[in-house]
């Protein structure tokens, strides 16, 4: 959630035979000639339309700006996650993408928002396993980030025990630094 002057971004999965797919995507950009200030009433909105058309089970957040949403949401009987963008955490759901990305165990729809997304992305990796991050401070990656949430929450859902994050790959020690 962007409060002002930033993205905000929504990414459905959704997972079938332990094969993960996109199922829907949103971003609110501020206009410049608009308040530039997210309307968190737009955001709920659509959260809550979403919840009639999918069996969601489950909306991974980051609490930061998302607090008062989520307890409405949770009011309209949205299973809400909070999850911190902590180094940890963008750690195991960044590895978690990365994972699924290189073993081809995503599939994705045709989308210009997400790629240009996505390419904004390098990641770095750490002894702890790859994080996203920003290729350049200017450039938005909101979208892939809630991509890597939604995909953690499909792969780690109650009712998987094994976990994608847990694989590092093939191929020795990884480099420090990779474009997507």
């Amino acid at each position: 959630m962007g409060y002002r002057n930033d993205y905000t971004a929504i990414c459905g999965a959704g997972k079938v035979n332990n094969k993960i797919f996109l199922v829907d995507h949103k971003v609110y950009i501020p206009l410049e000639t608009e308040e530039l200030e997210l309307q968190f009433d737009d955001v709920k909105r659509y959260l809550i339309e979403l919840s009639k058309i999918y069996d969601i089970q489950s909306l991974y957040f980051d609490p930061y700006q998302a607090i008062q949403l989520s307890q409405d949401l949770k009011k309209e009987k949205i299973n809400m996650i909070e999850l911190p963008q902590t180094q940890g955490n963008c750690i195991a759901f960044s590895q978690c993408l990365f994972n699924l990305i290189k073993s081809q165990g995503i599939n994705f729809y045709e989308s210009e928002e997400l790629r240009l997304s996505l390419i904004n992305c390098k990641v770095v990796y750490s002894f702890r396993g790859w994080r996203i991050v920003k290729k350049s401070g200017t450039k938005k990656i909101d979208l892939a980030i809630a991509l890597a949430m939604a995909v953690y929450g499909a792969v780690t859902a109650p009712e998987e025990s094994e976990s994608i994050i847990e694989g590092q790959g093939a191929g020795g020690r990884p480099s420090a630094e990779q474009d997507w």
